[in-house]
């Protein structure tokens, strides 16, 4: 499994990783990304590669198309820190083995693909909830959304999911569950 990130310097870890989580287990089990790739102007997510190998992704450039990570399905964890060209997150929808979440600085107003998400992931899980390690591989340490748009109402109360800890910041107000 690959832990990549896209930056633009093409030298993996150049600076420190902004980590919007308060538990300390989210933090700690943050995969550090090995390899880097330079992102050019004509950088595509799809020249990283065999899509299904990937664990984590780190994107410290602001892309403009994000539909590859779609394909992504073996991902655990996702950090998009300058998402100012996405506005919708239909690619997380069958990504059931994220479990870190952090997208910064987007202009998202629906949250219809982060709800699909969680809804496969509690559909794997009810599948396989025997599994010692179902709950581990299908539950959520944290998802973190900070959009510059208006967020739709949004609950998660019977996702059916553990989820550790949700942030969702947008322009006009501040949408939190603890």
């Amino acid at each position: 499994m690959r832990d990549i990130e896209i930056n633009l310097t093409g030298n993996p870890g150049d600076m420190a990783y902004k980590m919007p989580w308060s538990l300390d287990a989210t933090c700690y089990n943050f995969i550090k990304p090995k390899t880097a790739y330079k992102a050019d102007k004509e950088f595509e997510l799809c020249k990283l590669g065999e899509a299904k190998d990937i664990r984590s992704l780190v994107i410290r450039a602001c892309l403009k198309n994000y539909d590859y990570i779609a394909q992504m399905t073996e991902l655990e964890q996702l950090y998009i820190y300058d998402a100012r060209f996405l506005s919708k997150l239909d690619f997380l929808e069958n990504l059931t083995k994220l479990r870190h979440l952090c997208i910064c600085k987007s202009y998202v107003s629906s949250l219809d693909g982060l709800e699909k998400m969680l809804k496969n992931k509690r559909d794997c899980y009810e599948a396989e909830k025997e599994d010692v390690d179902a709950g581990r591989l299908y539950g959520v340490e944290g998802i973190y959304i900070h959009s510059m748009r208006t967020l739709e109402a949004f609950r998660l109360d019977d996702s059916g999911v553990p989820i550790g800890e949700l942030s969702l910041y947008c322009k006009r107000r501040n949408l939190h569950w603890d």
